[in-house]
């Protein structure tokens, strides 16, 4: 396995870059540093001028999974839901720490990420200690991995009963 750079990514594919939580990634950006972990955003929006960011611009899915794969979290604070967030899907399979809210997680993962992870709460002081705990400890992906193939598999029955219909 390759040694995953200190990078916490945010993505994004629409215009009000503000829906998936960039302004408070923002707000938290000071911090997530002095931890030492780069911030790479990419997709298309209105992103503020910083230089502790990164930007790439929009990338191909391969080319996400790839920085996902390098990296080793992943930031995500909806203000409305996700449902099945590819992107956050991808990323928990490609092994990043998820530093998100309970709007972002999907209802069917929401027991087995709880688990691993915290929910940011959106009150700053209080999420400044939960991405902490969460970037500095062993947080891992293995109950999350096992219901994405849970869900997968649902997925593929309730197609095919789609298609034979």
């Amino acid at each position: 396995n390759k040694v995953k750079e200190k990078a916490v990514i945010f993505c994004h594919r629409f215009k009000d870059v503000s829906e998936k939580g960039y302004d408070y990634l923002c707000k938290l950006s000071n911090h997530l540093k002095k931890l030492n972990y780069e911030i790479i955003v990419c997709g298309e929006g209105d992103f503020l001028a910083s230089k502790d960011q990164t930007y790439l611009g929009v990338l191909s899915h391969e080319d996400l999974e790839q920085l996902l794969i390098n990296s080793e979290a992943f930031f995500l604070f909806s203000k409305r839901g996700e449902g099945t967030s590819q992107s956050f899907l991808t990323a928990i399979r490609c092994g990043c720490k998820i530093l998100c809210n309970d709007l972002a997680c999907p209802i069917e993962l929401e027991k087995s990420f709880l688990k691993s992870y915290s929910y940011l709460t959106g009150n700053f002081q209080e999420d400044l200690k939960i991405i902490s705990k969460i970037l500095l400890d062993n947080a891992n992906n293995i109950l999350l991995n096992k219901d994405i193939d849970s869900l997968n598999k649902e997925s593929v029955e309730s197609l095919k009963k789609l298609i034979t219909l």
